[in-house]
């Protein structure tokens, strides 16, 4: 990216465009890794912008606020924005870009779009780094914070500005048939859920635009990156409430929304259910409010555009018999799988019936039910699914629609020796399918945890060289999008093994390497 950063040019800020979407996440991943490292420890940085990201919810996030990017010479060199209620979310500049005054033009322009809109305070969440910038720019600090992001944590600093307007009023509760919910005293990913409310209202609204970006701002605050907080248990009232009524448009994302609030990120359950006593205490709060919604779910499987959507959410509450006849009448694979989660054995003659259906997803999808049901039926069609070259189901929610991960994840299940086709797989997948078939690899081949400290390569079993050999041999498992997939280095350098591709080529080819201490993490 440095390079592309003209050394001169005109500066000019304009409203962002979809086709930002990328050029703005590598401003941001330059400017975290560039800038701000000087205030924040390798780890820390690595937790707050890893390489991989999930585009959809980028785009969703700079969709759903007012975004404005820097250009010099045309080339995106910095971003801001501010949201509906009045939180300026986002500020990076490129590195190399530094010291040409892209801040304050980007701050400048945020500031009176936002008085132009009707904000009468503008509030910000600064990094150490950001911190001097900001009261450069005539920010006060509020108040000192410490967020924990993917298990570190970082300091910042709650800071503000008035603007010269009165602005639009924030609604601080709200009912939804029980009691009323100070949404002040709640937190979500950015703070204060007080303005989680007004989003819930939106979605409602008859304007599309105003609902996108009630989803937008809902999808990244109360299920941010796949976790929930006490705002995320609060807000499903309301969201049943939504989902329930005919009236409502994009129900279906609703219950998308739903299933994150539920169980997050669903690859750390598969291929089996929720394991409830590994819930922190806003997880299994969320988790317990959404099962409060089961019988309407039953309800709105009856709905063909939101049946699949339903079923999904019934199979992660396990043990529920009322669930078997509303899955089975569906006759769906999202259904069959659900089926198979419940866990009860009503549902294995189903599965077993599927297992000849005419549609090959039905037959994939009886034969995961069985393994979850402990039933090696199925054997066959899943190592079919995990050797071939499947591209990813948009029809099917679990596992983002992975279905020869699954495939695989199920086969593991039953199977004591899945290696082989584990190594077939391998060649076909990068990005997440990856993560989930390099997964399986490590734990058949190193069953033990990670090796020793200092083992040398030719001291592994030939089962291990194997697989080293075939994680080196394979460049496109380490990528995400054409660029480097850290959660890959990290799962391989977890068993003991080197951080990075090119350490493991190095280890492999000269019978030692730099292995490092399990937990360790190298840049």
């Amino acid at each position: 990216m440095s390079s592309d950063v003209p050394p001169f040019g005109e500066l000019v800020i304009r409203r962002y465009e979809q086709a930002d979407a990328g050029a703005t996440r590598r401003v941001f991943h330059a400017a975290v890794h560039g800038t701000a490292s000087r205030d924040y420890t390798p780890e820390q940085v690595q937790a707050w912008a890893p390489a991989d990201f999930d585009e959809v919810r980028w785009r969703g996030r700079r969709a759903a606020s007012y975004t404005y990017v820097a250009c010099l010479d045309g080339v995106v060199v910095g971003f801001s924005d501010f949201t509906d209620d009045g939180l300026l979310d986002m500020l990076f500049v490129h590195p190399d870009a530094g010291g040409r005054g892209v801040a304050r033009a980007l701050v400048d322009r945020v500031l009176r779009e936002a008085t132009a809109a009707g904000h009468r305070r503008l509030r910000v969440h600064a990094s150490l780094t950001a911190r001097p910038a900001f009261e450069r720019f005539g920010f006060v600090v509020d108040a000192a914070r410490v967020v924990e992001v993917r298990g570190q944590r970082l300091r910042n600093f709650d800071m503000s500005i008035a603007l010269t307007t009165p602005g639009r009023p924030r609604a601080g509760r709200l009912r939804h048939d029980g009691p009323m919910v100070d949404w002040a005293t709640l937190r979500h990913a950015y703070g204060s859920a007080e303005d989680t409310p007004g989003h819930l209202t939106a979605l409602r609204s008859a304007d599309e635009e105003e609902r996108r970006v009630a989803f937008g701002e809902l999808y990244a605050s109360i299920t941010h990156q796949g976790n929930r907080y006490s705002a995320s248990a609060a807000a499903v009232p309301a969201l049943l409430e939504l989902v329930a009524d005919p009236a409502v448009p994009d129900r279906d994302l609703l219950l998308y929304l739903l299933g994150l609030i539920a169980v997050g990120a669903d690859a750390a359950w598969l291929p089996g259910g929720v394991r409830r006593d590994e819930l922190g205490p806003d997880e299994a709060g969320a988790y317990h409010a959404v099962a409060s919604g089961l019988p309407l779910l039953d309800t709105l499987t009856a709905e063909p555009e939101l049946a699949d959507s339903a079923a999904y959410l019934l199979g992660w509450y396990p043990g529920r018999p009322e669930s078997v006849p509303v899955l089975a009448r569906l006759n769906t694979p999202t259904a069959l799988v659900a089926l198979g989660l419940l866990g009860l054995a009503e549902g294995v003659p189903i599965a077993e019936r599927a297992l000849t259906d005419e549609r090959p997803l039905m037959r994939w999808a009886a034969a995961v039910a069985l393994a979850h049901l402990h039933d090696d039926g199925g054997r066959a069609e899943l190592l079919r699914w995990a050797t071939g070259d499947h591209p990813t189901e948009p029809t099917i929610g679990y596992l983002n629609g992975d279905v020869a991960g699954l495939a695989l994840l199920s086969l593991e299940s039953i199977v004591e020796d899945v290696l082989e086709p584990a190594l077939v797989r391998l060649a076909h997948v990068s990005a997440e399918p990856a993560l989930t078939t390099i997964g399986v690899l490590l734990r058949q081949a190193f069953p033990g945890g990670p090796i020793a400290a200092g083992t040398a390569f030719p001291e592994l079993t030939e089962r291990r060289r194997r697989v080293v050999r075939a994680l080196v041999d394979t460049p496109g498992a380490w990528l995400y999008d054409g660029v480097d997939f850290t959660n890959v280095r990290l799962l391989i350098s977890d068993y003991g093994l080197p951080h990075g591709r090119d350490r493991l080529r190095a280890y492999l080819t000269t019978g030692s390497g730099p292995v490092i201490v399990p937990g360790e993490r190298l840049s």
